[in-house]
């Protein structure tokens, strides 16, 4: 029997493949649901600022006549920002970031998506039907930025936010505190790494120093909310020491960690 020429190839690609396919599971600890705060802090600050837009949407969707004007002045927001840092950029390899016009181009489609979002559940209720999209790994890797390069936080969370961010924010605005079992689905990898969007926001500046430790709140102090790191940080040293390494690791990465502070 004449050997297959490709199987050496064949060799090198299926464990990659092997690693890539998941499959959906339904974990029996998510059945009462999941906390919010747990999908969004310390990683996915990028849906606080999804939600900012939404709250400021509401605010002023009657003082633009058009989508034009109200473009623009997203633009002056921090969803902009979230914008040129989002993956829909990054995976145009630059070429937004290269060229003006198609970058305002897409970023007003982006506007109008949302807009639309926002208009269709508050006049007619949030639809469950297109899940939120949650992946978790039998091998957890420690977070990663663009391109799989590590950002080196520890976390201990299993769970992680995948797709369906703009609809958490949504919910988010709806005051929902926790993401109902039936509003997500779980999809499993032999190893995953999550992302780690707060990161390089942190490192942009978009992230004011009061609404990072608020947000860090959502997750490590709740039902406590803290502004400033001393008081979060004194908090998880004489509340919850089990959580000492992680928000170490977690505050060194996004550099809010220096010879002052101390766990």
């Amino acid at each position: 029997m004449p050997e297959f020429r490709g199987w050496k190839r064949l060799k090198r690609v299926l464990p990659v493949l092997n690693r890539q396919a998941g499959w959906w599971v339904d974990p029996p600890e998510l059945r009462d649901g999941i906390p919010i705060g747990s999908l969004v802090a310390p990683l996915r600050y990028d849906v606080m600022l999804r939600l900012e837009f939404f709250k400021w949407y509401q605010e002023h969707r009657d003082d633009y006549s058009d989508l034009t004007d109200l473009v623009a002045a997203a633009q002056q927001t921090s969803y902009y920002s979230w914008f040129v840092f989002s993956d829909c950029v990054r995976r145009a390899r630059g070429r937004l970031l290269q060229d003006e016009s198609l970058l305002r181009k897409a970023f007003a489609e982006r506007v109008q998506r949302s807009a639309a979002l926002f208009d269709s559940v508050f006049s007619s209720g949030y639809r469950k039907n297109t899940s939120i999209i949650l992946k978790t790994g039998e091998h957890l890797h420690r977070p990663s930025t663009y391109r799989g390069c590590p950002s080196g936080k520890l976390v201990s969370g299993r769970y992680f936010l995948a797709d369906g961010c703009h609809r958490l924010a949504l919910l988010m605005r709806l005051g929902l505190t926790v993401l109902p079992h039936g509003y997500y689905r779980v999809r499993c990898f032999r190893e995953f790494s999550p992302f780690d969007s707060t990161a390089l926001l942190v490192r942009s500046g978009t992230v004011p120093t009061a609404r990072y430790f608020k947000f860090l709140s959502r997750r490590y102090t709740v039902p406590h909310i803290f502004p400033d790191v001393s008081s979060f940080v004194d908090f998880i040293r004489n509340c919850r020491p089990h959580l000492l390494d992680e928000v170490r690791s977690i505050l060194q990465v996004d550099g809010y960690w220096d010879d002052g502070t101390t766990l």
